[in-house]
């Protein structure tokens, strides 16, 4: 309210006769009543969302119905007063000041500002959505080109006939494999990574999320999620997959010069491994990572968060995917 009583009041706006009534504080009447109409041509003039906005007006009819019910009563009593006085200008004064008490009362003014606020507030969440489904088709998009970017480059080329058997590959006997993929959403992400055994078993799954939108960065972070759970359990034989093709050639090759944004990740992998020399790397294609590739998807959609071995409750889409069997294509 201190903000309010420091503003003077503009010619141009709301214009209300300042009789001075003792129970009426018209000039703050004034001023805060500009505010509202202010606030409402301040927001038309910025590209901020109007939720602020939204609140600073709920608070001003909150502050509006207390200054209502303090002076309710006894403003009532002076009007009577007004009334029975048969004197042109207390007749006016009365008129004016019941004028005034409606006008308090209904807060039109505040009413209708907030009415139009919330108005706009509901079209820019229904634009805020709209926005939000176009990024994500956006980011989808760029991840599959530069998927394509990546066969071209690399010497994939154009899909063959072959391409469309490929399938995950069981480990030799002994050795845990851990397929990793992530999932990239507007503001975070969702990395997620499931191990199996030579014989298609599930070891293990995880799910994290990581505050990046950006998907060569998260597809490091599941290397590295995955490498430390790596060490964590001391598993002695493990074989990390990614259908990442540029973390992977930048953890096989030193000389391989990679992205700024996952040069760290990248040693950090390397450091975290260390510990296990037979650890081993390598690219598969898209459909020979499905089942981590769907494991983060949903846990994206979900939110779901956590570590899960063969001995917990698994959520219905890791039971699907082991269903389905080790080989998914």
């Amino acid at each position: 309210m201190a903000k309010l009583l420091d503003r003077s009041p503009s010619p141009s706006r709301i214009d209300l006769p300042h009789h001075d009534f003792p129970f009426l504080d018209l000039g703050l009447l004034v001023v805060m009543m500009n505010e509202c109409q202010q606030s409402q041509e301040e927001y038309l003039m910025s590209e901020e969302h109007p939720s602020a906005l939204q609140h600073k007006l709920e608070d001003m009819t909150k502050e509006f119905d207390e200054y209502w019910k303090r002076h309710y009563f006894w403003a009532l009593e002076e009007c009577i007063k007004h009334k029975q006085k048969n004197d042109k200008l207390q007749a006016e004064n009365y008129n004016l000041q019941k004028a005034h008490m409606e006008l308090l009362q209904k807060n039109s003014l505040v009413a209708g500002a907030l009415q139009s606020i919330k108005a706009l507030n509901g079209k820019a969440d229904e634009e805020e959505t709209r926005i939000s489904k176009i990024r994500r088709r956006r980011t989808l998009l760029m991840e599959h080109v530069w998927s394509l970017r990546n066969k071209a480059v690399h010497g994939g080329g154009k899909p063959t006939a072959d391409e469309n058997d490929v399938h995950w590959v069981s480990p030799v006997k002994g050795e845990i494999k851990i397929n990793c993929d992530a999932a990239v959403g507007i503001n975070d992400s969702m990395v997620a990574g499931i191990a199996r055994d030579w014989r298609g078993k599930l070891v293990f799954a995880f799910a994290l999320k990581v505050n990046t939108n950006f998907p060569l960065q998260a597809e490091a972070e599941a290397l590295r999620q995955a490498a430390s759970i790596v060490v964590s359990h001391n598993i002695p034989l493990v074989c990390l997959e990614s259908d990442c093709k540029v973390c992977i050639d930048g953890i096989l090759n030193p000389s391989v010069d990679v992205p700024w944004r996952i040069g760290t990740l990248m040693n950090e992998i390397k450091a975290i491994v260390q510990s296990i020399p037979s650890a081993s790397f390598s690219w598969v294609p898209r459909k020979a990572n499905m089942a981590a590739h769907t494991f983060a998807r949903w846990a994206l959609t979900n939110r779901f968060l956590g570590f899960v071995d063969e001995s917990s409750t698994l959520p219905a889409v890791l039971s699907k995917i082991m269903e389905d069997g080790c080989f998914v294509s």
